[in-house]
């Protein structure tokens, strides 16, 4: 009891002396408290401002980082949408490029039925006129029996003599030479017998072996033409200048804003074009400029433009266009390489004329293999001809280049047909009767030993006669006119030829070439002439060295898709 008395009283007195304590601070030290108090206010103050300005920190960091999830959210989703357009897109194409193969599965159908039927009209038509040739015989026999039973003063062999008269009504069968010589027929007999293939063993070979890349099989030994080479379609014109520059169609038309996307680039091929020849101009850099346009021109060459697109672009102006790379009096002093300016011209000659097409088979219908299913033929093997709708085929009678540019390619012979470097399907050496050749292709060739080709000089074997007659054959025949007129002709080269300047595929225009003389070899067998053949001197170089060969890369490109495209790779 007295403890907790005392224990009490103690506590009494501590709380006494710590509130005179705190008294007697609080009077003593009132200023210095104040400053505590005021301390310690700013210091939470302070707290409570950077607790919050981290929580709005946090806050804006959630909001950029959630903002950042949806901007990636909607990449994915466009580049999904990306993905579905290029998926569709390759469907649309792979379903047009199918329905493009049922197309010309039918008209292979088509043609083949065509084909059949025609064959069957010509054999009827054969059939009847060997018996109208039997019925005229059996009664030119006899008539002579008639005439020998009751003929008295004339001898036996004087009755027989009435048989010249019935030889002469019957049908005359046409001669090499009347071929020869035919108005109709005006393309000069073959090189027999090699025949020259002058494009690419372009054929499917089937226990026969095509040749002339889908234009037919060669035939050894004929001196004449083949009678199987239609004539010149009536629409074939001669066309050897452009008259108007630029042409009128294209003068026609107005500049427009709208851009195809068909021809986006093509489009960028040409602008890009006029940038190189503008910076060209400023003279820096000349060998890699020169070297950008020659990959422009060559690319843009195999895209599909439109009159319209070129208007935009006006790369038929004289000023603008390409005629700055070839016509001098629009160059503004550059000297462009010759390679440059003869490719330049091509397209533009092309343009103008409105061949916009920049597949090499344009206008032609190609060779097509055979095709069997399950044993049944689908389609005949189908030998390469010029379609008779195409409109735009340049005869080939005319002497000179024409509109032919040094280095002109083509993939087959029948294409160089087409554009009227060649008049000739299959032959080598194309002319009219009694006149110079206009044209021929060398293209080497088994037994032909004479011919030999140094670029500049060629020696270069005519046609051998294989039907006995002791003159030349049409071909050579025309070359000798070459010589003798000294008409130069227009030179092509095969890659058939085993020679250092021949073109990689297909066939090269190289220019015109004088014949300066010949001689025989065999004038009593096959009436062999060798002909020696000089480059016209001032004529650009023979393309056959980077960085002005062709056919370029391109061309090679695009022959060899078309030839997987076919089905002959």
């Amino acid at each position: 009891m007295g403890n907790e008395v005392s224990r009490e009283t103690s506590e009494a007195n501590a709380a006494r002396f710590e509130a005179d304590f705190q008294a007697l601070v609080d009077a003593k030290y009132p200023e210095d408290l104040k400053r505590y108090q005021d301390m310690k206010i700013t210091k939470d103050k302070r707290i409570t401002e950077e607790r919050a300005a981290h929580q709005r920190a946090a806050e804006q960091r959630a909001t950029a980082e959630a903002r950042a999830e949806e901007a990636r959210v909607a990449e994915q989703r466009a580049a999904a949408e990306r993905r579905a357009e290029k998926t569709r897109a390759v469907e649309q194409r792979a379903a047009a490029e199918k329905r493009a193969d049922e197309r010309r599965l039918t008209d292979a159908r088509l043609a083949a039925e065509k084909c059949a039927a025609e064959e069957a009209r010509a054999a009827a038509e054969k059939h009847s006129e060997e018996g109208r040739v039997a019925a005229e015989k059996q009664a030119a026999a006899a008539r002579d029996d008639a005439r020998e039973q009751t003929a008295t003063a004339p001898p036996p062999r004087l009755v027989r003599s009435s048989k010249g008269d019935a030889l002469l009504k019957r049908p005359l069968k046409p001669t090499a030479s009347a071929l020869e010589d035919s108005d109709d027929q005006p393309e000069v007999a073959a090189k027999n017998p090699r025949k020259r293939k002058a494009a690419d063993d372009d054929q499917a070979t089937d226990g026969k072996k095509a040749g002339l890349a889908g234009i037919g099989t060669f035939r050894k030994n004929q001196s004449s033409k083949s009678s199987a080479e239609p004539a010149e379609p009536a629409q074939a014109q001669v066309v050897t200048s452009i008259v108007e520059r630029p042409p009128k169609w294209y003068k026609d038309l107005s500049k427009s804003g709208t851009r195809d996307k068909h021809q986006a680039n093509a489009d960028t091929l040409l602008i890009g074009l006029k940038s190189d020849i503008t910076k060209v101009k400023a003279g820096k850099g000349l060998d890699h400029l020169f070297d950008s346009i020659r990959t422009k021109l060559h690319s843009v060459a195999f895209e599909y433009v439109s009159g319209q697109l070129l208007k935009n672009n006006r790369m038929l102006d004289d000023e603008y266009g390409l005629p700055r790379l070839f016509d001098a009096s629009q160059a503004s002093g550059v000297q462009w390489p010759f390679d440059i300016k003869a490719d330049a011209e091509e397209l533009y000659n092309k343009w103008c004329r409105r061949i916009f097409e920049p597949d090499l088979m344009r206008g032609l219908r190609p060779h097509k293999p055979e095709i069997k299913v399950g044993g049944k033929v689908l389609q005949e093997s189908q030998a390469a001809i010029i379609d008779p709708s195409y409109k735009d085929q340049v005869s080939s009678k005319y002497y000179g280049n024409g509109l032919l540019l040094n280095g002109q390619w083509w993939p087959l012979q029948i294409a160089a047909v087409r554009d009227g470097a060649h008049g000739a399907m299959m032959e080598g050496i194309y002319g009219g009767q009694g006149m110079p050749a206009y044209s021929c292709i060398v293209a080497g060739g088994e037994g032909y030993d004479e011919d030999k080709d140094k670029g500049d000089e060629v020696f270069y074997c005519g046609t051998d006669r294989t039907d006995g007659k002791l003159e030349p054959s049409a071909g050579t025949q025309c070359l000798i006119k070459n010589c003798e007129l000294k008409q130069p002709v227009r030179f092509l080269r095969s890659h058939n030829l085993h020679s250092p300047y021949r073109p990689d595929v297909g066939l090269r225009y190289d220019g015109l070439y004088d014949v300066v003389s010949y001689r025989k070899v065999e004038p009593e067998k096959r009436q062999r002439h060798v002909f020696r053949l000089l480059r016209v001197p001032g004529q650009d170089p023979i393309r056959g060295t980077e960085p002005a060969k062709r056919p370029t890369k391109q061309e090679v490109e695009a022959y060899q898709k078309d030839r997987k495209n076919r089905g002959l790779t």
